[in-house]
This record gives C-alpha cells, structure tokens and sequence, in this order.
C-alpha cells in the first residue's frame, strides 16, 4: 500500500511522537519533519512541504507548516494531497507565548481547508490521549476517534 500520512499540530504537541509510532505501526521509512525547512522562510518552507507531499508514497510528514503545505496544494491541483491526517492538538508541558500564536495560526488554516480535505477523501483523525496520574503520557495510534474541527 502507498500510504500518504500527514501528521499535523503545534509546537510540543505530541507530533514527532505520534510521526514514529504510526511510521512503524505502517512500515513507513521516508518519514520528513518540517523542521528541515527552518530558516528558509515559512512560505518558501511551506511550499517546500508541499513539494513533499507531492510524491508517492508511502510516506509520513509531520510539522507545524504540513497545514500551510496541504493550503498551497489544495489550491495548485484537484487531487487528494494525502491519505489520512492525524491532528495533535493537545499541548504537552508549557508553551512560550510565540508557540501558543503558532498552534493557533496552525489550527486557524487546517480549520479553513477542513472541508476541501474532507471533500476529497483525506481521512482526518485525533489520538486519543491516555490521562495517567494527572498528566498526560502516551498516544494511541490504534484507538482512535474521528473529528470534525
């Protein structure tokens, strides 16, 4: 199977973690962070994930800019940009005031190309997150349960 994973959310969300645990529950081995694109501005570094998305799986891309990316590829073609889409939207420890903007504006664009996704069959999910103690510890890749943002 080709499957094409996007990963997305905030800072210190969960992301990379849920990027490995779903990169081996699938048998996926080009797995790409959106970090490789800091310092080359966020729309060059935004269209440079879309670039990304745009060859055949499998693959699994995970980052804070993969909601810019999917934007910018919704808008320069009619096809599904992906397969499934994992949404790690709960913050785990303390966040400065800039990473609070970032998970906001973050949400603010996935909120704006929900439907279109949906629309064109990306699956979109949540981890469920295990309370432990007060805290939260571990995600889930296999319980699961859909979302509409």
């Amino acid at each position: 199977m080709s499957l094409r994973i996007v990963v997305i959310g905030g800072p210190r969300t969960g992301k990379t973690t849920l990027a490995a645990q779903l990169a081996q529950q699938h048998g996926i081995t080009n797995v790409r962070c959106t970090d490789e694109t800091i310092g080359i501005g966020w729309s060059e570094g935004s269209a440079e994930v879309a670039r990304w998305m745009e060859a055949p799986g499998p693959w699994l891309i995970e980052g804070a800019s993969t909601a810019r990316a999917l934007r910018k590829l919704l808008a320069a073609t009619t096809d599904k940009p992906c397969d499934m889409i994992w949404i790690c939207s709960m913050p785990y420890g303390e966040r400065t005031p800039w990473q609070i903007s970032m998970g906001k504006g973050v949400m603010t664009v996935l909120f704006e190309i929900e439907s279109e996704l949906r629309d064109r069959g990306v699956n979109i999910l949540e981890p469920i997150v295990r309370a432990c103690s007060g805290s939260m510890t571990t995600l889930d890749p296999a319980e699961v349960r859909r979302t509409a943002l």
